[in-house]
């Protein structure tokens, strides 16, 4: 008889590959693109060896992957462990370099001919993709056991990471500022701006000169960055019943001014800013690795599939305010999301998601927010708001939320745990804000007593602080309010410190101003 081994297959490189993004539809379409190369991997393992048995991710009642398949996954067979690798990633290269990568190819082609664009395309194409690929021996009295190992194995084999040295001359991609643009003359990309599937998306600049929406005037793209310009136009990426686009290949996409809900007509000039929201699931390696059978790690992937598949695009899409603020679902993959929100939805946005995550998934999840400005490159929000994610989890302790506002080079910082009275919290100030009977200046003077009044041998001190500077810049404030108001103060400091609970405020304040001054 055969021995069964665990098998755990890793697609990269992800995040430099989501993260190179001008625009929302760069990250969407990137992120996309990932999970048609992770789920043709798990087809691939099905077909070669297809009594294999998935263990993440999971199929629904119709044998259908979730739309966005995780980058790693994880499956049983009695196959020889090296064929059934070497036919996976075989299968994982051939159809990013044939049906993703190769029908953009061929659709440049027809635009403007061969060339020497095809020469460094190819060689762009060939050198990018990465595809690790362990297997252990699985004892089925074992299986969390098994699982540890399989992801003990894997992390040795990507500290083994295969560096190729290729050379990359001339002038730099605008987008990834990594790999050659695929041509250094100007009137190369003008030919292209001008063909006229592309020529369709001319739109005015803020100079009142022409530019495209495809592809601007100064941009000079690389392999990856034009894949990801023109999958939807050349057909590599389906986007039939995407609510984000108007047609299944119209690349019209909401902007990060859609996001931030830019009132163009009647406001032009107005500051925008929009919020990237970042959540992952709390210590959901141990989980995976405390499953006692193959059975109980199945359910708990199924419920991961099923809370990505229908939950967060259903929290995520409510937010949704059309031309008050757009919201886009970059990725939904188990416990891991990735969304760009309307300034104002996205704390009660996250604070959805964990609670439903808590009830259908069990266990808990953190969330990093980066509150940007609209015209800052994507990547840096995406940053932030993953650096504001680690912080939730390493500060704060998980089960928790951070905030990085990064609008200037001023960055604050705050969150706190969940269930630290954080959201009421903010609820309650944002109406006081609103209603005009709290003063803005609060919570910088909140702020500046916190360094002498933190700790736990002041409490009494500061919640008399609190309620002093409250009563002084609360004197129209209806009195149940402000005692209500007085009580949740005290709380939350209690919880977070004064400091946090001072930046919580001047946040509520920016954010009842719906981001503005």
């Amino acid at each position: 008889m055969s021995a069964t081994y665990l098998h755990l297959i890793q697609i990269g490189p992800v995040q430099s590959f989501i993260a190179a993004a001008r625009r929302t539809q760069d990250l969407y379409v990137g992120s996309r693109l990932l999970s048609m190369i992770a789920a043709e991997g798990v087809r691939a393992a099905q077909r070669t060896d297809p009594q294999a048995e998935l263990l993440f991710p999971i199929q629904d009642e119709r044998g259908r992957l979730p739309q966005s398949v995780p980058h790693r996954f994880a499956f049983l067979s009695d196959q020889e462990p090296v064929t059934l690798a070497r036919a996976v990633e075989q299968a994982v290269k051939d159809y990013w370099k044939k049906i993703i990568a190769g029908r953009v190819r061929d659709w440049l082609h027809d635009q403007i001919g061969a060339g020497e664009w095809t020469e460094v395309f190819d060689r762009q194409v060939e050198n990018w993709l990465e595809v690790y690929c362990v297997a252990v021996p699985y004892d089925e009295r074992a299986h969390g056991a098994s699982y540890q190992k399989a992801t003990e194995a894997m992390s040795a084999r990507k500290q083994a990471r295969h560096f190729p040295q290729v050379n990359e001359p001339g002038r730099k991609c605008t987008l990834t500022g990594a790999h050659s643009a695929l041509s250094d003359r100007d009137e190369f990309w003008e030919r292209l701006r001008q063909t006229p599937a592309i020529r369709r998306y001319e739109v005015t600049a803020g100079d009142g000169s022409a530019d495209n929406m495809v592809l601007r005037r100064n941009e000079r793209l690389g392999a990856l960055a034009l894949i990801k310009r023109l999958a939807v136009l050349a057909g590599a990426l389906t986007v039939e019943g995407d609510p984000n686009f108007d047609d299944d290949r119209d690349p019209r996409f909401p902007s990060t001014n859609h996001v931030a809900g830019w009132p163009y007509e009647t406001e032009p000039d107005r500051p925008l800013y929009l919020a990237v929201l970042h959540m992952d699931g709390d210590k959901m390696g141990e989980r995976l690795a405390n499953q006692r059978t193959k059975e109980e790690h199945q359910r708990l992937s199924g419920a991961l599939a099923e809370f990505a598949r229908t939950t967060v695009p259903a929290l995520v899409n409510k937010r949704d305010r059309g031309d008050e603020g757009r919201t886009v679902l970059i990725y939904a993959g188990g416990d891991d999301v990735l969304a760009l929100l309307p300034l104002q939805a996205a704390l009660d946005c996250a604070n959805d998601i964990q609670q439903k995550f808590a009830a259908q998934v069990g266990g808990t999840m953190s969330a990093g927010i980066a509150i940007t400005s609209a015209g800052m490159p994507l990547d840096f929000g995406l940053d932030e708001a993953r650096h504001a994610e680690k912080r939730a989890k390493e500060f704060y302790g998980r089960n928790a939320v951070a905030v990085r506002d990064v609008r200037s080079s001023a960055i604050r910082e705050t969150g706190g745990k969940w269930d630290s009275g954080i959201i009421t919290l903010v609820e309650d100030l944002r109406k006081a804000f609103k209603d005009g009977w709290l003063s803005g200046k609060f919570g910088y003077d909140l702020l500046e007593v916190s360094d002498v009044l933190d700790g736990e041998q002041l409490t009494e001190a500061r919640e008399a602080e609190t309620k002093r500077l409250l009563k002084r810049h609360s004197e129209r404030g209806p009195e149940e309010e402000r005692a209500k108001l007085a009580e949740e103060l005290a709380s939350t400091a209690r919880s977070l410190g004064m400091a946090d609970v001072a930046r919580w405020v001047v946040l509520s304040r920016f954010l009842a101003k719906g981001g503005q001054r």
